[in-house]
C-alpha cells in the first residue's frame, strides 16, 4: 500500500524542507521505495540540494528528467514521468528543470479539476513507490486544493512561536474544506532545549502533534553547505525522532519493519552520544574537589598566620605568653578570645563549605556511576537487538 504525504507550512523558514528531505533520506536508508517530488515553484528548495545531479543530467544528452512544472504543463514525459535517480531507493522531481535567471517557468492555467494533471501523476507514483513525499511551498498555492484530497497524509511542520501559530491559522481558514480522507498531523521544529521539555508533552493544537525536534547546530550546518546529512554520524538524537514521526505516518506493517532496524541503529549511536556527554560532564565536576580544598588551605593559613608570627615575636623578644598579657586585665583577655573566635571562623567557614563541597560531589559521583550503569545497560541491551536484526 504505498502512501501520499504532503509537507506544510504557514510560512517560510520552519524546516519543512530539511525535514522532507531528511525523511526522504532515511526512507531510502531503510530500503523504502520513495519518491520525492519538490512543489516549490517559488524558492526550489529541495532542488537546490540535488542541482549538482541535476547539472550532470542535463549534460548527458542520452539522459532526461520530469520536473513538477513540466507535471503541471503537461509537458515533457508528464504521462510516464522520468524522475531524477538519486540512490537506489529514492526518486527525485525537482520543481524545474533548471536554476538560472534565464528560466521561468509559465505555468498553464486549468478551468476545472477534473482537467488538473496532478491525480494522474499520483496514479503513476502510487503504482512505482512505497512513499511519495511532496514538499510543498510555504504558504497557499492554487495547486494545494487539488493535491491535498488526494493525500493521505497531511504533516504541518511550525516552530514553537506565536507567528507560526498565526501562519498556520491563517493556511488552515484557506485550505481546512480540501483535506479529503487524509490524517493530518503536526510538529514542532528548531525547538530550544526549554521549548522541547514543554512541547514534547503536548498532544496537540490545530492537529494531532506527533514529534517536537530539537534544533541541532550540527544538522543546520550541514544544510547549510547544501548537505543532507548522515543521520548515523551527525545527529542521532534527530535521526531516531525523525524514526519515531515515521513509524506514526507510516503505520504500515511492511513499512515499519524497514524503519525499526534503523531506528534501533540510531537509538544505539544516541545512547553512546549521551554516554560520551555525561563522561565529559563528570570530568569538569572532577575539578571540583581541589578548588575547595585550595579554598580551606587558604583559609587555613589566614588563620594561623598571625598565631604563628605572634609566637615567633615573644620568642625572639625573650617574652612568654604569661609575661606579654595580663590574664587579671578583662579587656586583653576579651581580645584575646575575640581574637581566638575569629581565627576559628576563618578555619572553620572554608573547612564547613569544603565537607558540603566533598559531600555534594559524592553524590554527584554516585548518581554519575548509576547513570553510566543505566546507559551500559540499555547499550547493550540495544547492542544486542541490533545484531538479532
Amino acid at each position: 500500500m504505498s502512501i501520499a504525504v504532503a509537507f506544510l507550512s504557514g510560512k517560510g523558514g520552519s524546516g519543512k524542507t530539511t525535514l522532507a528531505l531528511s525523511i526522504a533520506d532515511l526512507l531510502c536508508r531503510c530500503q523504502v521505495k520513495t519518491l520525492l517530488v519538490d512543489c516549490d515553484l517559488s524558492t526550489n528548495g529541495a532542488t537546490y540540494f540535488y542541482e549538482a545531479q541535476m547539472a550532470n543530467t542535463n549534460n548527458d544528452k542520452q539522459l532526461d528528467f520530469t520536473s513538477f512544472s513540466n507535471i503541471l504543463n503537461m509537458q515533457k514525459q508528464a504521462e510516464s514521468p522520468i524522475p531524477l535517480k538519486i540512490a537506489s531507493s529514492l526518486d527525485f522531481i525537482p520543481s524545474v528543470s533548471e536554476i538560472s535567471s534565464q528560466h521561468i517557468e509559465t505555468l498553464k492555467d486549468y478551468s476545472s479539476d477534473s482537467a488538473h494533471p496532478l491525480p494522474h501523476f499520483l496514479d503513476w507514483a502510487k503504482l512505482n513507490y512505497d512513499v511519495i513525499l511532496f514538499d510543498c511551498q510555504a504558504g497557499y498555492t492554487k495547486h494545494l486544493p487539488v493535491l491535498l484530497p488526494l493525500m493521505d497524509v497531511d504533516l504541518f511542520v511550525m516552530e514553537a512561536d506565536s507567528i507560526s501559530a498565526s501562519a498556520m491559522r491563517s493556511l488552515h481558514l484557506k485550505i481546512g474544506g480540501n483535506f479529503g480522507h487524509a490524517k493530518i498531523y503536526q510538529v514542532f521544529n528548531k525547538a530550544t532545549p526549554e521549548e522541547y521539555d514543554i512541547y514534547s508533552k503536548i498532544v496537540g493544537t490545530f492537529f494531532v502533534n506527533i514529534g517536537t525536534l530539537l534544533f541541532d547546530w550540527k544538522i543546520r550546518q550541514a544544510f547549510s553547505r547544501s548537505q543532507i546529512p548522515d543521520l548515523k554520524n551527525t545527529s542521532a538524537k534527530f535521526g531516531s525522532d525523525l524514526c519515531d514521526i515515521c513509524t506514526i505516518m507510516f503505520p504500515d506493517k511492511s513499512l515499519v519493519e524497514k524503519i525499526v532496524p534503523f531506528s534501533s541503529q540510531l537509538r544505539y549511536q544516541q545512547l553512546k552520544e549521551t554516554r560520551k556527554e555525561v563522561e565529559e560532564s563528570h570530568l569538569k565536576m572532577a575539578g571540583k574537589p581541589h578548588t575547595s580544598l585550595n579554598y580551606f588551605l587558604l583559609g587555613l593559613i589566614v588563620a594561623t598566620f598571625p598565631i604563628i608570627m605572634s609566637i615567633l615575636y615573644k620568642y625572639i623578644s625573650g617574652y612568654t605568653w604569661a609575661q606579654s598579657v595580663a590574664l587579671d586585665d578583662p579587656s586583653q583577655l576579651m581580645l584575646m578570645l575575640m581574637f581566638a573566635i575569629a581565627c576559628l571562623l576563618i578555619v572553620l567557614i572554608p573547612m564547613t563549605s569544603t565537607i558540603y563541597s566533598f559531600r555534594e560531589i559524592r553524590k554527584e559521583r554516585q548518581q554519575y556511576k548509576r547513570e553510566l550503569e543505566e546507559l551500559d545497560k540499555e547499550i547493550e541491551k540495544i547492542s544486542i537487538l541490533c545484531h538479532k536484526e
